[in-house]
């Protein structure tokens, strides 16, 4: 990965992980019990996000296939797995490391926060998923650029 690259992402790792923080008390609190989750098919986990958790190094679930399962049942669009839990999504939680969300996972506000979070720290989370947004941009950008 080229040095630039790097950079993009260690920044986008950064605003996750304070993105993270600002709304994981809530989580813990409310998605244990929440009576419409959002970790359901179909998710919203691209192969992007897959592909750049792996090449970091970690590892995902093996029963969660591949990047190219992934995209082909993208794709495909399986309606006979709607709502089912994400394939991603385990007994501890998301399998992903927590500053290597996928990305529209990551930006998801609910609506349950939207109600119940007050509107000063919803105000600084929907600021934190602006500068993820930016970050995104600048890693996809940077990544998709020629070498």
């Amino acid at each position: 990965m080229p040095p630039v690259a790097q950079n993009a992402i260690t920044i986008y790792r950064a605003a996750q992980h304070r993105l993270r923080g600002l709304f994981a008390e809530f989580t813990a609190s409310h998605c244990p019990t929440c009576p419409t989750p959002c970790c359901r098919q179909p998710t919203w986990v691209r192969p992007v996000d897959v592909i750049l958790v792996e090449e970091l190094g970690y590892r995902l679930p093996e029963s969660a296939g591949p990047a190219g399962k992934l995209l082909s049942a993208t794709l495909e669009a399986k309606s006979e797995d709607e709502g089912a839990p994400c394939e991603y999504l385990g007994a501890g939680g998301c399998a992903f490391p927590d500053d290597l969300r996928p990305f529209g996972c990551a930006t998801f506000i609910c609506e349950y926060m939207r109600r119940d979070m007050p509107p000063e720290e919803l105000a600084h989370v929907e600021a934190a998923v602006g500068e993820l947004e930016a970050a995104y941009e600048q890693l996809m950008a940077e990544l998709q650029a020629p070498i």
